[in-house]
């Protein structure tokens, strides 16, 4: 198969209803086998979610799988990549989709593991804060990470896939994932319009989540260091004694480095607990 598309959802479809129908014949004249694969986060159906069984019935190249609860996008996107059949494997958020005729994967050609259409989202931002926040966070996180640019509409082949399905991660971000295994990556730059973060579920919270997540697995050292200095600081306030406070928090950091790494050896394959997950929604992949 040519070409898998991957298009997670939580609690909306209604751009994906609308404007699939508008972009398939050219899909169809484009590729000679191609899927389409919504993978829907969440253990209810909405109505707008709902809209997705349609195109199911509509056209054959769709399938839609549901998870039993809201593991979060990343996660949803990888369980998508386990279950696609194509050598190109792309994943687009489901407001973007009218963007899919714009697409190339050819520039994959041999010579990229990845491919990324990036776009400013600085002009999706309605909100200052999360404007700020964002741009913090890439500040911080994609240098530490070395993560030149990332965009939710990628293409990944095969190889590169199957690389990220059997790494072994503690927390699940797609583009830290696909930075830490891919040796070449193409970035095109692409203007969108009208796409903004009203539905956005990555509020302020979940970027420090995020921010967090990553740093505490890719640089869990640091991270022990960092969230140390809480009981340190507590102990600190009661018994008023520099010396201890200094060696509980030595006694501290040594334990949440040793925990992290534990953690991080004993912890299953992505394709393991993708595997976990929809074995426990066997059976409710139903608009019912």
């Amino acid at each position: 198969m040519d070409l898998s598309i991957i298009i997670p959802l939580y609690h909306k479809a209604e751009d994906a209803a609308e404007h699939l129908p508008a972009v398939y014949p050219s899909l169809k004249a484009k590729y000679s086998s191609f899927e389409i694969l919504f993978i829907i986060d969440n253990g209810s159906i909405t109505d707008n979610v709902a809209a997705v069984y349609k195109l199911q019935e509509q056209y054959k190249e769709i399938s839609v799988h549901r998870l039993n609860k809201n593991y979060g996008q990343h996660f949803a996107t990888l369980c998508g990549y386990s279950l696609a059949k194509g050598d190109i494997i792309c994943s687009i958020d489901e407001d973007m989709t009218q963007y899919l005729n714009i697409a190339d994967y050819t520039l994959l050609h041999n010579q990229y593991d990845a491919l990324y259409y990036y776009y400013n989202k600085n002009k999706m931002y309605n909100s200052f804060t999360r404007k700020i926040l964002s741009a913090s966070f890439k500040l911080v996180v994609h240098k530490i990470l070395n993560i030149e640019a990332h965009s939710t509409f990628r293409f990944l082949n095969r190889t590169l896939v199957e690389k990220l399905l059997n790494t072994k991660h503690i927390f699940w971000n797609v583009d830290v994932m696909i930075y830490k295994n891919a040796e070449n990556i193409k970035i095109e730059y692409i203007a969108l319009d009208g796409i903004t973060d009203d539905n956005s579920g990555y509020n302020i919270p979940k970027l420090f989540r995020f921010a967090f997540e990553i740093v505490s697995e890719h640089i869990t050292v640091l991270a022990g260091f960092c969230v140390g200095l809480i009981p340190a600081f507590i102990y600190f306030l009661f018994s008023r004694n520099i010396q201890q406070t200094t060696l509980v928090y030595a006694a501290t950091v040594s334990v949440l480095i040793g925990i992290g790494f534990t953690v991080k050896k004993l912890t299953l394959r992505t394709k393991d607990k993708i595997r976990e997950a929809l074995s426990l929604h066997a059976g409710i992949n139903s608009a019912a």
